[in-house]
């Protein structure tokens, strides 16, 4: 039997919202309790190092200026000097870091044009342990909320998907043929040529009642089903043209994707069934070919899809065509 192969597939038993003023002032005054706790608790480290050095240099020059002033070269009396410059040198750690964020701070605000945000005295620890609970529970809220937008936008896309998926089953190219069963002789028949010998001999199978694509599996069908997936075969753009050139778990992975999109139960047709339905299933005349003994009514070849010069520059290129436009078999396959 000299078919044709293509891929055909067999059915089985069958919100956003604006942004108010409330909002950008809330926004404003995260942002700004942000900035200013993050630099109460965690100073640049070379800025600390540097004014602990300066400290520690004006505690030492104290010590020296008040030994000679005094001309006290006794040990016991250090460590009461040390203690009082010590206390002395926190005071001013103290107040230069308090002024070193407020420095830092209304550069930034001023900066990011918030400063209308900085009112008053600057937020205590408390405040800003406060803020962080409040900001931690709030990325929570937000990052749950984000999560529920997406999963809606995915659920929303996929029904889109399925209903695509639907659209192009319901048109002329995904028909679906009842093919009664039957017992027929599979193999080499006396009105076949040319046969290999893994078809021979002929032998008589029993098929059960099926359904098969009227069509081959489009290209349309195809990018609709296995969406994001990048496609190498040979129909270009044509979206009525066959899909060619994809593997067996390629297929597999389409037939996955297309029945849990509708629910269906496709599969690749058996040998058997596609050497059944193709010679015309009970209905069966004896061509020599899928509905014909001339070739050129029901198959598109290399001989008869191109040009001369086309064939030439790329032999093994037969030339995708749409479906349905050649002869149909007596079941009314065709490709």
């Amino acid at each position: 039997m000299a078919v044709f192969t293509s891929m055909f597939v067999v059915l089985t038993g069958t919100g956003s919202f604006a942004e108010t003023d409330a909002d950008k002032i809330e926004k404003k005054k995260r942002e700004y309790l942000r900035i200013y706790c993050r630099y109460q608790t965690t100073l640049e480290d070379q800025w600390i190092a540097a004014l602990e050095k300066e400290i520690s240099d004006e505690a030492l020059d104290a010590i020296k200026k008040k030994a000679v002033k005094e001309k006290d070269d006794k040990a016991q009396l250090l460590p009461e000097t040390l203690s009082a410059l010590r206390h002395r040198a926190r005071a001013i750690y103290k107040k230069k870091r308090a002024e070193r964020d407020i420095e830092i701070l209304e550069k930034y605000l001023f900066t990011m044009n918030i400063s209308d945000s900085y009112i008053g005295d600057p937020p205590s620890k408390t405040d800003c342990e406060k803020f962080s609970v409040e900001e931690t529970e709030r990325q929570q809220r937000e990052a749950q909320e984000q999560a529920e937008r997406r999963q809606k936008a995915a659920q929303e896309e996929a029904r889109q998907r399925q209903a695509k998926v639907e659209k192009i089953l319901a048109l002329s190219t995904m028909v679906m043929v009842d093919v009664p069963g039957g017992s027929f002789a599979m193999g080499c028949t006396p009105e076949q040529k040319n046969c290999e010998d893994d078809e021979k001999p002929a032998h008589q199978v029993q098929v059960n009642v099926f359904q098969i694509g009227k069509y081959e599996v489009t290209l349309e069908l195809w990018m609709a089903v296995m969406r994001g997936t990048r496609y190498l075969g040979g129909s270009g753009d044509c979206a009525q043209c066959p899909v060619t050139q994809v593997s067996w778990n390629e297929v597999q992975a389409f037939l996955e994707k297309l029945n849990g999109l509708t629910g269906a139960r496709y599969r690749l047709p058996t040998e058997a069934e596609w050497e059944y339905a193709a010679r015309g299933g009970q209905q069966s005349k004896g061509y020599e070919y899928v509905g014909s003994n001339e070739p050129d009514s029901v198959a598109w070849y290399n001989g008869n899809s191109r040009s001369k010069q086309a064939r030439q520059k790329r032999p093994y290129d037969s030339g995708s065509k749409p479906v349905g436009q050649k002869q149909p078999n007596e079941l009314g396959l065709t490709i």
